[in-house]
């Protein structure tokens, strides 16, 4: 049986699509019969340094230091050795400072290697910021130099990436893995009795981070409530003190909420079944990113399976799924005016939108068989 190796900054139960895709993809190939282990960092104190989840075995390395985003470990490059070691088929997680360690470490052992490649790095808050993206984009870099294939999700991110672009041959494509759930119907009645007297309902799935771009929403909001005065904006996903350094984010975006009397509700992180009903319960889903590390919107792909439409920005990667489905409509990256007109579009038009349900679910449903078999084949195609 060969031994597969995740590496990734950040795992499971750490909620973002970096995190989320490689936790999937290990469940799915320890279900195919390969014996799946993940290196990450013991991103909270309380989390045991081993565990096995769903026939992945975790391996947590305690933190030294946190900066910002970033987790360090001293000791890391002595860890990633002994474990790239032990492994026959290795999957680099990028972005991540560390992932040079490993990268180095497959190549010197001649490990089949497969880079995940989710986004670059593009930090404008401080200089201190700027420099760390840089350097991580340097490790992603060094790591797609030595990988023998690269998976990444769309050709126009790809194509657009400063990182990618000297190695568009060996990237290939797949989207994110969505894992299917039947919809809590307790849950979705709950979402419809508190909030029955709240029409039209604008839901954001995702981190609440600088990188979310949610000033934007929240002046969008601010121009549509003339027109929808119940109008109710809500958050799914972690926030405050449960994503690395955005706390005071976080009480910025609910200052502008209060200021501009905004109808609001932060649910927090929910289960997959509980997500599903969300996506049934509101009438619109944005994505209103500003930046490279959002490539794709994995959020956009779960809800237009539940026949729910997407406003989102006009990115490389972000506006493929809706170009592909219809399911929604575009706009230009900071343009308050320009997405309350096209949230206000979307919700005078439901139906027209929902139309491309069938397409989203032939392009998107998860096929487990077939994804285990496209990163087998990656494995086979990498050149060690």
């Amino acid at each position: 049986m060969k031994k597969i190796l995740i590496t990734s900054s950040f795992f499971y139960p750490y909620i973002s699509g970096l995190s989320l895709y490689p936790f999937r993809l290990g469940k799915l190939l320890a279900r195919e019969g390969y014996q799946v282990s993940a290196l990450t960092f013991q991103h909270e104190a309380k989390l045991p340094v081993q565990e096995t989840i769903d026939g992945v075995q975790i391996h947590r390395v305690r933190l030294h230091l946190k900066l910002s985003k970033g987790l360090i470990n001293f000791f890391y490059p002595l860890y990633a050795w002994q474990k790239v070691s032990q492994h026959d088929l290795i999957i680099i997680n990028c972005p991540g400072i560390e992932n040079i360690w490993v990268s180095l470490f497959a190549k010197l052992m001649n490990k089949q290697t497969v880079v995940l490649y989710h986004c670059d790095l593009s930090f404008q808050n401080s200089l201190f910021l700027k420099l760390a993206s840089r350097i991580v984009n340097l490790s992603s870099y060094v790591s797609c130099f030595l990988a023998g294939k690269i998976v990444n999700s769309s050709k126009n991110y790809a194509q657009t990436s400063p990182i990618l672009k000297p190695f568009l041959h060996k990237v290939d494509y797949h989207y994110p893995l969505i894992e299917q759930a039947l919809f809590d119907k307790f849950y979705l009645n709950q979402l419809k009795q508190t909030y029955r007297q709240n029409s039209p309902v604008i839901g954001f799935v995702g981190r609440i981070s600088r990188e979310k771009n949610l000033e934007t929403l929240v002046n969008a909001l601010f121009r549509l409530q003339k027109k929808y005065p119940q109008l109710l904006f809500v958050c799914v996903g972690p926030f405050a003190s449960q994503v690395a350094g955005e706390k005071a984010y976080y009480r910025k975006i609910q200052s502008l909420l209060e200021e501009f009397k905004i109808n609001y509700a932060v649910l927090g992180i929910l289960d997959q079944s509980q997500l599903t009903a969300f996506f049934r319960f509101i009438n619109v889903l944005v994505l209103p990113s500003n930046n490279r590390t959002e490539a794709f919107g994995m959020v956009q792909m779960e809800a237009m399976l539940q026949g729910t439409p997407v406003v989102a920005s006009l990115a490389p990667g972000i506006a493929e799924a809706i170009n592909l489905t219809k399911m929604g409509e575009l706009f230009v990256q900071n343009d308050s005016e320009k997405l309350a007109q096209q949230l206000s579009k979307v919700i005078n038009n439901t139906k027209k939108y929902q139309a491309g349900t069938k397409i989203a679910k032939k392009l998107f449903q998860t096929d487990s068989k077939n994804c285990s078999d496209f990163f087998l084949r990656e494995f086979n195609h990498s050149n060690h």
